[in-house]
């Protein structure tokens, strides 16, 4: 009840204010007043206050919490005057749009124009976004029906049907709001302590909302609608796909107007546009299933849940769970050679192809069915509470052993045959050989680190390392304490990605005869150091760590 209503006064704003409460709680996922003892409660809510709702959630965006705090005000005239305002208020915030409850600056109200997006940050905020409209419009409809009904109290039959439709919209209202508190009552389920994250709620919302609402169509149409939208509205702010390849003019431009760079590993989401020209290049990884696909030149494409729109704009189409390799041709370099020490004349004898990629958890589920991965909802799930799903599948997949790894490789070749090559581990010296760009002179072997141009120096903008342990002349960084997503840091000059830190990879061969496995590369929990090109490391094939992982080569069937 609002305090007035102690004092024997009640009018509309009345009805905003236990709105508002309901509201409070959707957010705070808490009552505004927790008192149990009736007296105790009687005095909170007549000469206290609730807790301020943003030291309760502070990820609560800004313009929800004004709005929910406005319909709480003790005092009536500073409340929302009537239920409709309220209403229209609440649509304003889900459209992105200046809420009329505080003073909005211009730069403000150009900023919320552009965007024209809700900030959902937490999963319960999200979820009450996405559901408490269909509660918030069926009690408002009640709230006009109780004052349409009184307005009409001389005309009897009037008077009566307008009280069977609040009753119902009052039943409407009440079941819609039971249903969310259910709803919320998920995130505490989760009993490996971690989060649930805002799409796993509503799927759980989506699933039962047929079943509980068979006999409220109108009601559970207008829920399941709203699930709909919020979940487009996070599915934008997630990836949906990768770029692999770009040549010639593209341009992306992503949903809410930005125009962003169509470079290699570049994230793009849900409704981004790519606009190729005639002599426009762009694949992509879509990373609900790992399918690739090529776009014809001079199209427009629009990205998709489960690929690019329209269909005919698709050149190319593969399924297979592999991303993009990159050819060496056989040759001679300096091995060991950084520039300190000289380097040893080793000779590749074939061609072979490489991995521009780690091997990712998304690769490791679809042919192994697990992940293992420590960084992952299955390990450590704290660490990568804000990572979404579908970017943890561009996460490499770690703690794994060098046998976990040829179990891998087994599947994969059975997985892939009939499609001409044959995959394994990378010697060392075809890791190395890779990892400086294919060079062959002493001179472009003496480098300790290959990207764009070869460097004797190591940031943690560079690579995915102990930032706080730098090399060479490169200024002390972030230390991030965890993997990153492949593709995260600069690529060398064949496009090879972290060649230098996130995890050590796994080679083929035995390290100075065995009976330990060589690792190349270094890891996130190492100095710049441990990087290098030239560095060797060695580890027991049965260990595993959550630094480590592997990156594969593949040859053509007739060289086997």
């Amino acid at each position: 009840m609002p305090p007035e209503a102690f004092e024997g006064k009640s009018d509309a704003r009345s009805d905003v204010y236990a709105l508002g409460l309901t509201l409070f709680e959707m957010v705070a996922l808490r009552p505004a007043y927790e008192e149990r003892d009736r007296n105790k409660l009687i005095k909170q809510v007549t000469t206290g206050a609730p807790p301020r709702l943003r030291k309760l959630r502070g990820d609560a965006p800004r313009d929800l919490v004004t709005i929910v705090e406005m319909a709480i005000e003790k005092d009536p005239g500073r409340r929302y005057q009537t239920a409709a305002a309220l209403a229209v208020d609440f649509q304003r915030f889900l459209d992105g749009r200046p809420i009329a409850a505080r003073p909005v600056g211009l730069a403000e109200r150009a900023v919320k124009w552009v965007k024209r997006n809700p900030v959902v940050t937490g999963a319960a905020v999200a979820v009450g976004l996405a559901l408490s409209l269909g509660a918030t419009v069926s009690y408002l409809k009640y709230l006009d029906a109780e004052q349409q009904k009184g307005v009409a109290e001389k005309q009897t039959g009037i008077a009566l049907a307008r009280e069977r439709e609040a009753i119902q919209e009052a039943e409407k209202a009440k079941k819609a709001r039971d249903f969310l508190v259910s709803i919320f009552q998920i995130s505490e389920r989760d009993v490996r302590g971690g989060s649930v994250t805002a799409r796993q709620i509503l799927a759980d919302a989506e699933k039962r909302i047929p079943a509980e609402f068979a006999d409220q169509p109108e009601l559970r149409g207008e829920l399941i609608a709203a699930i709909g939208r919020v979940k487009r509205g996070i599915a934008r702010r997630v990836p949906q796909a990768m770029i692999l390849e770009a040549s010639g003019a593209v341009q992306l431009r992503s949903a809410d107007g930005a125009t962003k760079a169509a470079v290699p590993q570049t994230l793009v989401n849900l409704d981004d546009r790519l606009t190729l020209s005639a002599d426009g290049r762009v694949r992509l990884v879509f990373l609900s299933d790992f399918h690739k696909e090529r776009f014809r030149p001079g199209r427009e494409v629009t990205v998709g849940e489960n690929g690019g729109e329209p269909g005919d704009a698709v050149l190319e189409r593969d399924d297979g769970v592999l991303m993009t390799f990159a050819r060496l041709p056989k040759g001679t370099f300096y091995a060991g050679r950084d520039g300190e020490q000289k380097g040893v004349k080793t000779e590749i004898k074939e061609d072979f192809e490489i991995a521009a990629h780690l091997v990712t958890q998304g690769q490791w589920t679809a042919v192994m069915g697990n992940n293992p991965s420590h960084f992952s909802r299955n390990g450590d799930r704290s660490r990568v509470l804000n990572v979404s799903d579908e970017e943890l599948k561009l996460f490499p997949v770690e703690n794994v052993s060098w046998y976990d790894a040829q179990e891998f490789i087994k599947k994969l070749n059975l997985r892939e045959r009939g499609r001409g090559y044959w995959y394994r581990l990378p010697t060392e010296a075809e890791w190395e050989y890779a990892c400086r760009g294919g060079a062959t002179s002493e001179e472009d072997c003496s480098y300790h680190f290959y990207f764009a141009t070869p460097t004797n120096d190591l940031s943690s903008d560079q690579a995915n390392f102990d930032g706080t342990d730098p090399f060479g002349k490169a200024p002390k960084g972030k230390y991030l304490g965890q993997t990153t997503r492949v593709g995260a840091y600069p690529s060398n000059t064949l496009g090879l990605c972290d060649m230098h830190g996130n995890v050590w990879q796994w080679c083929e061969d035995l390290f100075e005869g065995g009976p330990g496995r060589a690792n190349r590369g270094g890891g996130f929990a190492v100095p710049g150091a441990s990087c290098r090109a030239s560095l060797r490391g060695s580890i027991m094939p049965q260990v595993r760590y959550i630094d480590r992982g592997f990156r594969l080569v593949r040859v053509p069937i007739r060289s086997q």
